[in-house]
């Protein structure tokens, strides 16, 4: 969609689709509207808040804080995931 946003002032959709259509990038000019017309999901919407959210707590940190002190600030009282585990730990996690 960013391809033909970026060209559709100069060639207009429906060429731009026709192109992509021929080089095996099939998209219909009513598919590209419809989903111009199409609101954000509820998933879109969250996803732009928070990453506002994270660039305004990393600006305001002088841009040193990591993901673990980022979630910290973004949700007091909730312990940040590790997603990266030793494997004797995640092994550990396991068994008890």
């Amino acid at each position: 969609m960013a391809f033909v946003d970026a060209h559709r002032g100069r060639f207009g959709v429906e060429p731009v689709c026709r192109v992509l259509t021929e080089h095996g990038c099939k998209i219909a000019p009513h598919t590209y509207r419809e989903h111009k017309r199409r609101p954000p999901s509820a998933r879109a919407v969250r996803g732009g808040f928070l990453r506002g959210e994270i660039a305004r707590v990393h600006a305001d940190n002088l841009s040193v804080y990591g993901a673990d002190k980022l979630w910290a600030q973004l949700r007091p009282g909730v312990r940040a995931p590790r997603l990266h585990a030793p494997l004797e730990v995640a092994h550990r996690r396991r068994i008890q």
